[in-house]
């Protein structure tokens, strides 16, 4: 009786300490992103799509996340700019085709505390914080935020004011706006 008991006991406590893994649905997941003129109003906006990404989690802590951006996806209404951004003053797109956020520290997502990560953005690798809803049942996990990112961490300079005084009109503030919400289905471990 007192070995049946054992054995329940430690079926209950694998079960609960079995690691999950949660693959992001790029159809459900969206990236937004704004970016404004550094001196008047004017702002601009479009789209970015997610490429891949994976979460690890057990015991309600995530252990390794990764998201995967596909750049070559860099959009808005307005052609000039989408050029613009696509090429060597901005993003370079056709070089580097890729960038990413990795999680650096094991997150408990009951705690709703700030997230430490690493984005990387062409060559340049940066450590960011950031808070993020976290929304979770059995199969899915839902993300969302807003990322404030300064290009210039990224070497992304143009027509930047902290690196161009005499701009006025012309200068495209540093920081940029990525509202985000990704959606992450549990995997089939079997």
């Amino acid at each position: 009786m007192n070995n049946c008991i054992l054995i329940i006991l430690f079926v209950i406590l694998c079960n609960c300490s079995e690691a999950q893994q949660f693959n992001l649905d790029i159809n459900q997941s969206k990236l937004n992103w704004t970016g404004k003129a550094a001196f008047n109003a004017y702002s601009l906006s479009g789209i970015l799509l997610p490429e891949s990404g994976s979460i690890y989690i057990k015991d309600n802590i995530i252990q390794t996340a990764i998201l995967l951006v596909d750049m070559t996806s860099l959009d808005t209404e307005n052609n000039d700019l989408k050029n613009h951004l696509r090429s060597k003053d901005f993003f370079e797109v056709k070089k580097f085709t890729q960038s990413n956020f990795k999680l650096k520290e094991p997150f408990n997502i009951q705690n709703h505390s700030v997230v430490k990560g690493t984005m990387k953005i062409k060559e340049k690798s940066v450590n960011i914080e950031l808070p993020l809803i976290f929304e979770k049942d059995e199969q899915l996990i839902t993300i969302k935020g807003t990322m404030v990112i300064d290009r210039t961490q990224f070497g992304i300079k143009y027509n930047s004011p902290s690196f161009f005084k005499q701009l006025k009109d012309q200068a495209i503030a540093d920081d940029f706006i990525l509202d985000f919400e990704l959606v992450f289905i549990q995997a089939n471990l079997h």
